[in-house]
């Protein structure tokens, strides 16, 4: 059976200010999303070494939701994040750090590669020939994500959990109308559709594994 490695490390954690508020928020966010995502987890994530942390998914589709929160959740703090697929060769362990085996090669591979290109999110998985694919959507939903200001991110992302324009109004505290030009001039809808395209298109690779 495959599964998915996913490691992640802050890019340029060296010129973050304050070094132990952002470990703190990593290890924050490590037990969010081990408690969230318990079910899908087989390793729970922790972190393996400095700024970088890792932990083992059952499945690609929730390997990329995972990703996603941390990438809305550090932001304006730039990651980099591999997630590899494929046989763990080794017994398993409380610790991913303790394991071995292609799926953290690839993981690894990938990481290194997303630090390279600058890049959020690479893939590397089972099908070579879909990484292509993967790695340009992934990509590309990063360059229009950059293209936001930091109040249109905000908008965005409370909108994004919402999905009414209303509720995200009455939380920031603006008008539903300030929040609907937000999302236009952003193409937010365009952006969650491209999200969700490529959402069923993970479950179909993994259907197929």
């Amino acid at each position: 059976m495959y599964y998915c490695v996913l490691t992640a490390d802050i890019h340029q954690s060296r010129l973050v200010a304050n070094r132990q508020e952002l470990q703190d928020q990593i290890e924050a966010h490590l037990q969010t999303v081990n408690q969230t995502f318990a079910t899908f987890i087989k390793v729970p994530f922790t972190i393996t070494l400095g700024d970088e942390w890792q932990g083992i998914i059952q499945s690609l589709p929730v390997a990329y939701e995972i990703a996603v929160y941390f990438i809305e959740k550090f932001h304006p703090v730039r990651l980099a994040i591999g997630i590899g697929e494929g046989k763990i060769e080794t017994a398993w362990r409380e610790r991913s750090s303790e394991m071995d085996g292609e799926a953290f090669h690839r993981s690894r591979n990938a990481l290194e590669d997303a630090r390279q290109k600058n890049r959020n999110v690479r893939f590397a998985t089972s099908h070579t020939n879909e990484d292509i694919l993967l790695n340009a959507i992934t990509f590309l939903l990063q360059i229009q994500r950059e293209g936001w200001t930091e109040k249109q991110f905000q908008k965005f992302f409370v909108y994004k959990e919402f999905r009414n324009t209303t509720k995200t109004a009455e939380i920031i505290g603006v008008s539903p109308s300030d929040i609907h030009q937000t999302l236009t001039a952003i193409q937010a809808n365009n952006y969650l559709e491209a999200e969700e395209d490529l959402m069923h298109y993970l479950k179909k690779i993994s259907n197929n594994t």
